[in-house]
């Protein structure tokens, strides 16, 4: 594969424009390093501090649209956002700093940020998917988070504004 072209919205690297035959040795190989996000230090898969490369992110600007960001990265709808190491505490040396996402961006790394940096606190999510099953319309039925029915257990009409 040589001569690869990509406009940056191809799904895998066969969707590019490129030639099956080229002149490629061993010494101009094209090389990529991909960024891993996760979450750590949560009691469930949906929750913990974000991680990107394995170093923390720091809380300096982390807010509501960073988290949305970040949750449907993971598949969540939704989350809330933690700050000051929430999940645990976190190594000082950190991968972004002054995170700035506006909320439509498909990645974390296509926020505005600072790399790198001293971090004292780190950023947190806690994410969630909330669905209604078993009703007649989109708007009503059992309410379902993260894919478990909520118990009725003290369940009020408060409980149920806030859902909706």
């Amino acid at each position: 594969m040589d001569n690869v072209t990509c406009n940056g919205l191809e799904t895998n690297i066969f969707d590019c424009s490129y030639k099956l035959n080229g002149n490629c040795s061993s010494d101009n190989g094209a090389g990529v390093k991909c960024a891993t996000v996760e979450l750590q230090g949560g009691s469930f898969a949906s929750e913990g501090n974000v991680f990107v490369n394995g170093k923390p992110v720091c809380d300096d600007g982390w807010d509501d649209d960073a988290t949305a960001v970040t949750c449907r990265m993971f598949g969540y709808a939704s989350g809330v956002n933690k700050r000051n190491s929430k999940f645990g505490a976190i190594p000082s040396e950190s991968f972004m700093d002054n995170v700035t996402c506006d909320g439509s961006e498909e990645t974390l790394l296509d926020c505005g940020y600072q790399l790198g940096g001293n971090c004292s606190s780190g950023a947190g999510v806690m994410c969630a998917t909330v669905e209604f099953q078993g009703g007649t319309f989109p708007s009503e039925g059992n309410l379902i988070v993260n894919g478990k029915q909520v118990c009725d257990d003290g369940w009020n009409n408060n409980d149920a504004i806030v859902a909706c």
